[in-house]
């Protein structure tokens, strides 16, 4: 499947940003092969959220060409998606997993790893942190995506995101990337 083949990925990108690959592979092989991996050895991707593919893919006139070249920046060391990110983009397709998954792979971004048991317990620790700060008050948004998306980020080199407060909170200690 090719750019023009989805909707929401317009031909008329500017040259040299992230959003613009010059081959999109016949076949289905969407992980990478060059052998870099965030699993089993030092973490070597950045997490990039939701918001940030969402700006390149609709084109958004004032964080578009930011959010791209912050993935052209960062695109050498990788670049991965939680899982939930995967699953938040699903409305943006209209629910068809292959335009997106080319849409991924143009820009630069891998499918989501698994979530191994570091990011587990990342997660469950930042999750207990944030209902006790719920219940004393503190805070009152239920951010369980940003918590997965924030684990599988500080389990990795960081997060692309343009919601930095609602990640610091968190994560104290997160590298975040704001375009």
């Amino acid at each position: 499947m090719h750019n023009n083949d989805c909707p929401h990925a317009s031909t008329q990108r500017g040259k040299g940003h992230a959003w613009l690959r010059s081959h999109i592979p016949q076949a289905a092989h969407y992980r990478r092969v060059d052998g870099r991996t965030s699993r089993g050895g030092t973490p070597v991707s950045m997490v990039v959220d939701t918001c940030i593919i969402l700006d390149v893919l609709e084109q958004d006139p004032t964080f578009g060409i930011a959010s791209a070249e912050v993935l052209e920046k960062h695109a050498e060391g990788g670049l991965i998606i939680s899982p939930l990110t995967y699953v938040e983009l699903s409305p943006a397709f209209l629910g068809d997993e292959t335009r997106e998954r080319d849409f991924l792979f143009e820009i630069g971004i891998d499918l989501p790893p698994t979530f191994g048991e570091d990011d587990l317990s990342l997660a469950h620790a930042a999750w207990n942190d944030h209902i006790q700060r719920k219940r004393s008050g503190k805070t009152v948004r239920r951010p369980v995506a940003d918590v997965m998306i924030g684990a599988l980020a500080q389990a990795n080199d960081g997060l692309i995101t343009r919601n930095a407060n609602d990640f610091r909170v968190l994560f104290p200690s997160l590298n975040i990337v704001n375009p």
